[in-house]
Parts: C-alpha cells; structure tokens; sequence
C-alpha cells in the first residue's frame, strides 16, 4: 500500500466520519480534522515497517453531491486571493507612479479612494 499520496473517501454518520482508504483498509474519526492523522496511524498499524509521515492524504468527503459546493467555493475563494495580489501590487505600482509625478500624498489618497496613510504605507 506504499504510496506518496493516497486519496481517502470520507462518509458522514452519526458518530463521525468512515474513512476509506482501499477496498481492504478503513478507519473511522470523530471529527475530520483529525482524519489525516487517524489515517496515518492506521496505516503505521497495519505497515509497521513503513514509514507514512511523508504521505500526502487527501480527504475526499462524500455529501450527496454538496461537494461540487464546496469545491467550487474553495475555488471562488482561491481565485479572490490571487486577484487581490494582482490589485494590490497594482495599487503600489500606482501609488509610486503618481508619486514620481509629483502627486501630493493627500491628492493620490483622493484618488485611489484610501487613506493618506495607506498611501503611505502603500509606498513603504
């Protein structure tokens, strides 16, 4: 069963989650959270010999088809990040351009709409 990277199915009951790894092998946890490491340690039970510290265990829930929400939310979520790196290095970039034309810190708050001290600190 040694692997770099095992993908575990995750299904809801009342007592927690059953956590699948293979046809042959599951384990179950209270709270997801800790299912990384209850996997883990169910595969150094049953492969002593192996060491799975360095396994990457994905968890893959199951919930009737709410996990298309969820990906999708994660997505939105990490498309928002990346575009709000691309707004504030742009922000900077003109902050400092407005600034190399002898625009006043207050005039260059006016128009970004921000704070003179953003401005500031936009410059820094």
């Amino acid at each position: 069963m040694e692997t770099n990277r095992i993908v575990v199915q995750a299904s809801r009951w009342e007592g927690g989650w059953d956590l699948v790894v293979d046809d042959n092998n599951a384990t179950s946890v209270s709270a997801l959270k800790h299912a990384k490491q209850q996997v883990r340690d169910y595969l150094d039970t049953v492969e002593p010999e192996v060491d799975h510290s360095h396994v990457e265990i994905l968890i893959r829930a199951t919930l009737d088809g709410f996990e298309n929400e969820i990906a999708e939310a994660k997505a939105q979520t990490e498309q928002a990040a990346r575009l709000q790196e691309v707004a504030a290095a742009r922000i900077r970039n003109v902050a400092r351009q407005l600034k190399d034309r002898g625009i006043s810190s207050a005039d260059t708050a006016e128009l970004l709409g921000v704070s003179t001290g953003r401005v500031y600190q936009l410059l820094s």
